[in-house]
């Protein structure tokens, strides 16, 4: 089932889960950078199999993770809501706009 709750931090939302939705929103992670565009970048992986990774979900849309079936989300690699240094998945660098909220 796709979970999408109002607890902050990609973590709180998706672990354990098959599936999750989080908006990438200031309401959620916070403003971390006032006027500045923001992104968010997720990495995880499914207990047991493959790394899933999302990137670049603009300020104000959804991102949805999902693991193959019988996968839950195990971990959360990374995850920056903000501006990333690298837009590239796995290149996991904060940029020096990036909410404290992400994980």
């Amino acid at each position: 089932a796709v979970v999408s709750t109002q607890s902050t931090g990609v973590s709180n939302q998706c672990l354990g889960q098959n599936s999750c939705s989080v908006t990438a929103s200031n309401s959620v992670f916070g403003d971390p950078c006032s006027g500045t565009v923001k992104k968010l970048t997720v990495r995880a992986s499914c207990l047991l199999k493959n790394q899933v990774c999302q990137t670049g979900f603009l300020e104000n849309s959804v991102m949805n993770l999902t693991c193959p079936s019988n996968y839950r989300i195990s971990s959360i690699n990374y995850a920056s809501y903000g501006v990333p240094s690298s837009s590239q998945c796995g290149a996991d660098r904060f940029g020096s706009c990036h909410s404290n909220k992400s994980y």
